[in-house]
Parts: structure tokens; sequence; C-alpha cells
């Protein structure tokens, strides 16, 4: 019976090319925008990543890569990291940390497990489940002022790390795909 479904393992080539550019600023788990190595201009505002909740050193390097990279290749511009993504990331962290410590990687965490478990999670901080957009006065950027945002960052940062490991499809290691 074939199944519609894969698995994508990370591969030690992957961990390599991940742990390989979080040296210096990268390295640390918590990433100032004043210090930041591809800020152009000066902020006004000190914000900041924080990535210290999670003690699994292959997540938190996931995490850190795919903001590197984002930030690198400008998919992810300074402002929208530091203001929008870094509340979401705190609390992502946090649920991360608690639900998913020993996972190998991001990739591992099935998708509707998750929703359930992160609304849930979000209820039980007394955090909104509702997305809601406001106009924000700071730099006339669009925010969402509450924790649903996570979603769409988690999505986003999945399909980022399994783009990035499918990327030598011959050294992918495929499980699942047919069972008798």
């Amino acid at each position: 019976m074939i199944h519609g479904t894969f698995k994508v393992k990370p591969l030690p080539h992957h961990l390599e090319q991940i742990n390989e550019p979080l040296l210096g600023y990268w390295a640390n788990d918590v990433w100032n925008v004043q210090e930041c190595p591809f800020l152009d201009k000066h902020y006004d505002w000190n914000r900041k990543l924080i990535f210290d909740k999670v003690h699994n050193l292959r997540l938190k390097n996931e995490l850190k890569y795919y903001f590197y990279k984002g930030l690198q290749e400008t998919r992810i511009s300074i402002i929208y990291a530091f203001m929008h993504y870094s509340p979401c990331l705190k609390v992502f962290t946090e649920f991360i940390s608690r639900y998913y410590a020993n996972l190998d990687s991001i990739i591992d965490i099935p998708k509707e497990k998750f929703l359930i478990e992160y609304r849930t999670f979000l209820v039980e901080k007394g955090k909104s489940v509702e997305i809601v957009h406001r106009k924000s006065h700071h730099h006339g950027c669009h925010q969402q002022f509450n924790h649903h945002c996570i979603l769409d960052y988690f999505f986003k940062f999945m399909i980022f790390i399994i783009t990035f490991m499918m990327n030598e499809k011959k050294q992918i290691k495929i499980v699942g795909m047919y069972e008798n």
C-alpha cells in the first residue's frame, strides 16, 4: 500500500551546515538588534531575539539558523524579526521546551498535534488564540497583538527546514513511503 506522506530525517551533514555559520553573534542565545551584523541603520528601539529557553541544542540551532538565513537572504527584515517575531519566539520557545524538548528536529512535530497542543498552551497562559490585526504606531508596520502569529511562524520555519534538508535528495532518508 502506498502512502502519500514521507518523513525527512536530518543527516549529519545537515547538522554541520546548520551549525557552521552560528559563530560569534549568531552563537549567542540572545541576539540584540543593536549588535546585529546585518544592521544597516540605527534603530531607536532595543529588541532581542531570545533562544535560551530551548535547552535542546539541535532545536535551538535550527531556530537560530532559520533567523540567520532569513536575515542574511533578506527574506526576513530586521524590523520584522525583532519587532514582530520577538514576542512570538518567546512563547514558541517556552512551548517547544515544554512539549518537544527531546526531538531531533523541528520537522518531527506532527502538525495536527502541534495545533491542538499550542492552542491549549496559549489558553493556559491566558493568551488570545484569535487573529487580531492592528496598525502599529511604531514604524507604520502591521503587528498582531497576540500570539496567533506563531502558527504562521511555525509553518514557515518547518517548511524552511524541510526544504533545506531536501536540497540534497540523494542523501535524504525517506521513511514510511511504502507499507504492506
